[in-house]
């Protein structure tokens, strides 16, 4: 195009009649452009190397090389966009749920994958806390029968959300597959629906589900670290058994382990958009657990009594 340009006025104001009108269809057409995610790069490609010629053209001389590769790119970004925005109003629609859908599928999968790390920590937690109970000795305090039910019950919640949670999980996988086969019109509209209205009636269960878990295993926390203080727990053992005791420790991570799984209740508050539960009693119960182990007067004790 460059060798067509001599630099004569009737030239450079050609240039610049078929550059602005051009230019003013760029808008629309990148608005429609934009809705698929392949004309979304074709379009940056195109913009960048707009824009480095018009740089080029305001930084320098504007000669009629300049204006000649000014007027390439601004054919070429106006010809991207164009191909672009050839998509049917259906086709505009399927362009935006695809690219939905795409990024549904990504947040489904690290859904998936959070709720099988806390399954596959709940299997582990659940056998090693039977572990430690069948060894505990049997002058073991009477107290830790009552953190004991307190931790299963608590453990029973967090496995009831997980198995909502999952219910959750397929309701919208099964949405998601039923919005494929309607893309690739395989499927109406009224296929459709039932899908996406089973899958928003699971996510308001799982979300009610999801608040009550919160509470009630807060309160089982609470009755755990109430009952570790109230009965003197670690210091019992470790005036028993020295101040490295055992089951003094076991009692600890067991507490930890439930404080612990609590968190996936948190992280899916954050995940599904509701607000942030309470967490004063919580943050108690986990503050009162660990003070309680860490107490001095209790490592004086079991020092002065010789118990290392």
């Amino acid at each position: 195009m460059g060798a067509g340009l001599d630099g004569s006025r009737g030239q450079l104001a050609a240039v610049r009649s078929a550059a602005a009108e051009m230019l003013q269809e760029v808008r629309p057409l990148a608005r429609r452009a934009s809705l698929a995610a392949a004309s979304r790069a074709s379009a940056r490609r195109a913009l960048r190397d707009f824009a480095g010629a018009a740089e080029a053209v305001f930084n320098g001389s504007s000669g009629v090389a300049q204006l000649s590769e000014i007027l390439e790119t601004v054919t070429a970004l106006h010809a991207t966009l164009r191909a672009g925005a050839q998509l049917s109003p259906r086709g505009a629609a399927g362009a935006v749920l695809g690219d939905g859908a795409r990024r549904a599928r990504q947040l489904l999968g690290d859904f998936s994958q959070i709720l099988g790390r806390y399954k596959k920590h709940s299997g582990v937690s659940k056998r090693l806390v039977r572990e430690w109970s069948a060894a505990r000795p049997s002058t073991a305090a009477p107290a830790l029968a009552e953190v004991d039910r307190a931790w299963w019950r608590l453990r029973d919640v967090l496995d009831e959300y997980i198995v909502r949670a999952e219910r959750h999980l397929d309701a919208f996988n099964d949405a998601f597959d039923a919005l494929t086969d309607y893309q690739d019109c395989s499927s109406s509209l009224s296929e459709l629906l039932p899908h996406y209205y089973r899958a928003m009636a699971e996510r308001e269960r799982s979300h009610e589900q999801l608040r009550d878990a919160w509470r009630r295993s807060s309160d089982l926390m609470a009755q755990i670290a109430s009952t570790i203080a109230d009965a003197d727990v670690f210091a019992s053992f470790m005036l028993k058994e020295g101040c490295d005791s055992l089951t003094a420790r076991r009692t600890l991570d067991q507490a930890q382990l439930a404080s612990g799984a609590m968190r996936l209740l948190l992280h899916r508050h954050r995940a599904d958009g509701l607000p942030e539960p309470r967490r004063d009693a919580w943050e108690e119960a986990v503050r009162s657990i660990s003070a309680s182990f860490e107490d001095r007067d209790a490592r004086r004790v079991c020092q002065t009594s010789g118990r290392r």
